[in-house]
């Protein structure tokens, strides 16, 4: 009872931190030079327009490390400021000099390491994305589906999954015992169909990545989908 009383706290003390974070976000990337005004920074590089009064403060994170980059954190005064600065981010990768710009939620310590975590599945090839909305972390699994993880045991299902590429060598070397046995015609017959059918599920699965962030602008989802 102790236990679960704990965690209730915790679990409220979280929601609360990162509350106060709602309308923050760490910025990395961005060329860091003596005496700059960080303000004036992002009014020039986010990619949407920013009025004066948008932006409650910002500044560079750490210690100064030179020959390093520090992260911009900023704190905006609404939270639509945001979220527009959220769904212009892919826009804003495309332009030359910010390949290497990353926007990102500011997250309370709890869920930066939920998040990390998650993001662990990426490079297990058992998850196909992961991000994070209005300080939720979210995962897109091999199959295209959305998944939200509130806590680390949502995850203990995708980490007892099996690997596609292990589940990929299975099926592959029953495709050879029977691909022996077809003619070239019907070969190639096949293998288009697989071609097609990889396409369809790739352009699914985009498609549910982006949903979040361009929920209501067609051309930047088709444009997103086909320069990626």
């Amino acid at each position: 009872m102790l236990k679960i009383e704990n965690e209730t706290l915790k679990q409220n003390m979280d929601e609360l931190e990162q509350y106060s974070r709602r309308n923050a976000l760490r910025i990395s990337g961005i060329r860091e030079t003596p005496s700059e005004d960080t303000d004036k920074i992002l009014h020039k590089k986010m990619g949407v327009t920013l009025n004066p009064e948008d932006i409650d403060r910002s500044h560079r994170t750490g210690k100064p490390n030179p020959g390093r980059d520090r992260k911009i954190l900023v704190k905006f005064t609404k939270n639509n400021v945001k979220r527009a600065i959220m769904k212009s981010r892919w826009q804003l990768k495309q332009n030359t000099g910010y390949h290497n710009v990353y926007i990102n939620e500011d997250l309370s310590k709890q869920r930066q390491t939920l998040f990390k975590d998650t993001g662990k599945l990426f490079y297990e090839k058992k998850a196909t994305k992961t991000w994070t909305w209005d300080g939720k972390v979210f995962l897109l699994d091999v199959h295209g589906n959305k998944h939200r993880i509130d806590k680390h045991d949502d995850l203990n299902k995708f980490k007892s999954a099996s690997s596609p590429s292990i589940a990929s060598s299975v099926a592959s070397q029953a495709d050879i015992t029977v691909l022996q046995t077809l003619s070239p015609f019907r070969i190639v017959h096949y293998m288009m169909a697989y071609v097609v059918l990889i396409f369809k599920r790739n352009v699914i699965a985009k498609l549910n990545q982006l949903k979040p962030i361009f929920a209501s602008d067609v051309t930047n989802f088709v444009y997103t989908i086909f320069v990626s």
